[in-house]
This record gives C-alpha cells, sequence and structure tokens, in this order.
C-alpha cells in the first residue's frame, strides 16, 4: 500500500514540478518569501506526521508492543535525511531533493531513493526500509509543495 500510494503522489508532484513555472514561483517562495522559523515548523511538522504514520504502520503489522525508541531508530535508518537536509544551504536542501525526486531518473534519483544508513541481509529488511524511505521522502515533499499550493489558492 505504501508503494502504490508513494507512486501515486510521486506522479503528481512531478507533474506539478514541471508544469510551467511552478519549479521558479515555488523556489522564490521557499528562499525569499519564506522565514526559516516558518519554514522550521513545517518541516517540524511534517516530520511528526511521518512519525505517526510509520507508528501506525507498524502497529497494524505487529502483535507486539511498538516502541517510540524502534519507531525512531526505523526511521532514521529508512529516511535520515530529515530534517537536516532540508535545512541545509537557507532551504535549498529542499529544493535540491525536489528537483532529485521530481527528476524521476537518473543516478542522483537512484542514489536518493536508495541511499540508507545500514543494509540489511535479509531482502524483505531492505525492501520495508526502502518503501519506508520512499514514503517519507515524497510524501515530506508534497505536504511542503501542498502547503505553498494551499497558500497560492488563498
Amino acid at each position: 500500500e505504501w508503494m502504490l500510494t508513494t507512486s501515486s503522489k510521486l506522479d503528481n508532484l512531478a507533474n506539478w514540478w514541471h508544469q510551467g513555472s511552478n519549479a521558479i514561483l515555488f523556489s522564490h517562495f521557499w528562499l525569499s518569501e519564506m522565514a526559516d522559523d516558518d519554514r522550521n515548523s513545517l518541516l517540524a511538522m511534517e516530520g511528526n506526521v511521518f512519525f505517526e504514520e510509520l507508528t501506525l504502520a507498524l502497529k497494524g503489522t505487529s502483535k507486539a508492543n511498538t516502541r517510540k525508541h524502534d519507531v525512531q531508530a526505523l526511521a532514521t535508518a529508512a529516511y535520515h535525511e530529515h530534517p537536516e537536509v532540508y535545512y541545509s544551504d537557507g532551504g535549498a536542501g529542499c529544493l535540491d531533493l525536489l528537483h532529485i525526486v521530481c527528476s524521476r531518473t537518473g543516478p542522483a534519483f537512484h542514489s536518493l531513493m536508495t541511499s540508507l544508513l545500514t543494509t540489511p541481509e535479509d531482502a524483505e529488511a531492505i525492501a520495508t526500509l526502502l518503501a519506508i524511505r520512499s514514503f517519507g521522502l515524497v510524501s515530506t515533499l508534497t505536504a511542503v509543495i501542498e502547503f505553498y499550493r494551499n497558500l497560492c489558492d488563498v
């Protein structure tokens, strides 16, 4: 289910990013109009949403108690960029991620989507971490763009 959701979100995100001057307008907004504190708050909130979604998904697949520490370790292993890379270079790190993710091809995309801090020996564990990683990256970037789009609609 996560991969279907991620794939759909990625298609929508990339289509929007490449349509007209959306990438330029968003980049200007992100770097020039949105205050650092507001960017930080938005990214922190999206990080919390991702963590909650991961916690709920794990509770749904496990009969054992899901401990916050274990979920955090899993989230960090799969999605280690959040939040530092988004903040790098005065917010340009987020734009770099958007550009790479919205390309949907090439070595930078492949490297970003497969970058794990640890690589388990079990193929199923690797697939799970990669699914979590893809979901985290695409969901966070989609939420950032949706925030912008909602502001533009006001």
